[in-house]
């Protein structure tokens, strides 16, 4: 059965975030997902629309991902809470370990961990964070993914890596789900794409790409190809695809709110490919991507607080596709 998540665009208030996760739990999302930046990045749908430069002026006020999920896991009782995706560069992985073993138990088994390499170059250098190059990043990655698993899962945990070091390391207690909560590790690029099929339980194709299903199609049967490269079943490794949605039963007025967002869009195939317009086309797009092997749609709403438009997509997509 094909799952659903609503990835909530930080920034908002965090009354807003509280209102809309107990609004998607409600309507019966399976998922609510955050992204670990430290400050707003050039690629969200905020500074897109109020063409905001970071570096140059005031950015928004951005909550940092983990505390704000613990907040949230406090205020609901069924929704699984992922991060999409926690950069591995910003915590030690013994640290973060502890972390998603402590927001598991807290949440009773609903932490959806995600994790990646990390990418954007100006906040690293804002907060004094070394970036190592891509290749290091692969490996530092890979060996935090071992250590949180290790960490999750046996009674103390050893690993002597390049980078990390643990040494018959405790961390009590252990997660609520076994033997550790599902690890999604979120990319594009073949690096990133092998590691997933190396180690992640869900690999995510991220949500600023637009794809016709022939596309993803291709896309994924590659990861299926690296999967039995590292000896795995396809079929052990969830496929979630980020979309970038904007619904209304008018078809015209959806034309005009994604306009908003992204002008160009009105003459380019790059609004054909997205699901944008009404909830019959959106219904057709992505039963079309899920019969190219999609299995988990993380949904972003250009809107992201507008309830009205999460209640059309839970009422009308969900049951059609699901």
């Amino acid at each position: 059965m094909v799952r659903f998540g609503n990835f909530l665009e930080n920034p908002v208030s965090h009354d807003t975030l509280a209102k809309v996760t107990l609004e998607t739990e409600r309507l019966g999302f399976d998922s609510v997902w955050l992204e670990d930046h430290l400050v707003v990045t050039p690629g969200s749908q905020y500074m897109k629309r109020h063409k905001v430069i970071p570096l140059s002026v005031m950015a928004p006020s951005l909550l940092e991902c983990w505390t704000t999920l613990s907040w949230l896991a406090g205020q609901t009782r069924r929704i699984r809470l992922g991060t999409l995706v926690t950069c591995n560069l910003f915590r030690n992985p013994s640290l973060l370990a502890k972390m998603a073993c402590t927001l598991d138990v807290l949440s009773n088994g609903r932490l959806e961990l995600g994790l990646g390499a990390g990418y954007w170059k100006p906040e690293f250098e804002m907060y004094g964070i070394p970036l190592p190059s891509h290749r290091e990043r692969m490996e530092r990655l890979t060996e935090g993914v071992r250590i949180v698993k290790s960490m999750c899962s046996d009674e103390t945990a050893d690993f002597a890596g390049k980078y990390y070091t643990v040494k018959a390391a405790l961390n009590n207690p252990k997660p609520v789900q076994k033997p550790y909560p599902p690890i999604t590790i979120g990319g594009s690029g073949a690096p990133v794409m092998k590691v997933a099929a190396q180690l992640a339980d869900n690999w995510n194709y991220p949500a600023p790409f637009s794809l016709t299903p022939e596309e993803y199609a291709k896309i994924a049967g590659t990861f299926d190809g690296y999967c039995r490269e590292a000896n795995r079943s396809p079929k052990e490794v969830v496929k979630s695809l980020g979309v970038r949605c904007l619904i209304d039963r008018n078809e015209d007025k959806a034309r005009e709110r994604a306009k908003q967002f992204r002008p160009e869009w009105e003459s380019t195939q790059d609004f054909m490919k997205r699901p944008i317009g009404t909830p019959e086309k959106i219904i057709e797009k992505l039963n079309a991507l899920k019969d190219k092997g999609a299995d988990y749609f993380i949904v972003h709403f250009y809107e992201p607080a507008d309830l009205t438009s999460l209640q059309l997509f839970a009422e009308e997509v969900i049951p059609a596709v699901r």
